[in-house]
């Protein structure tokens, strides 16, 4: 994980989260909030993916699709239609 500046314009990229357990997948930047993120796992077989709100609120997921449905439902990724 990389240490920085951060003030409420960082757009934050996934590879800024990866750690030693968890590659980042997915961040979705949100004004004046903690960013959501999704990652995977290295080491499970099959692999898992975390779906993290903030620093406190994590969810796990067998697959990356109900990870990304779990943001959508919560409102952080906005439909297209």
């Amino acid at each position: 994980m990389r240490i920085m500046d951060i003030d409420e314009n960082t757009k934050f990229r996934p590879i800024d989260f990866d750690t030693d357990r968890y590659v980042g997948m997915s961040v979705i930047n949100r004004k004046d909030d903690a960013p959501v993120l999704i990652m995977m796992s290295k080491s499970s077989n099959p692999p898992h993916y975390m779906a993290m709100d903030g620093m406190y609120k994590q969810m796990y997921y067998l697959r990356y699709a109900d990870a990304v449905d779990y943001c959508k439902r919560m409102g952080y990724i906005r439909s297209r239609n």
